[in-house]
């Protein structure tokens, strides 16, 4: 029954380590993209920028990313509270 309770404690232990790992390679990505600043003397055509001026598709990716480790990391948690409060109370079906 113990050794059941170590693996069952490994599941969210790996699912935030995996978080941690991911929302970290997302901030990298979103600090390293390249940014550019500046003004246009023209309207672009809608074609050309399809995202927010300053918004490059590596900063998005890394913050999707981040996000989604976020994300892991709070299902992790709340998985691992979630076992330490069901284990000295029963649950009554009425």
């Amino acid at each position: 029954m113990r050794r059941e309770r170590a693996r069952a404690g490994r599941g969210p232990l790996l699912l935030g380590a995996l978080g941690a790992v991911i929302v970290v390679t997302g901030l990298v990505v979103m600090l390293t993209a390249p940014q550019e600043f500046g003004w246009f003397a023209y309207q672009p055509l809608p074609l050309e920028q399809p995202l927010p001026h300053g918004v490059t598709a590596q900063s998005a990716s890394g913050v999707a990313l981040a996000v989604l480790g976020l994300v892991l990391l709070s299902l992790a948690v709340g998985y691992r509270f979630g076992l330490q409060r069901g284990r000295g109370e029963e649950t009554v079906n009425r």
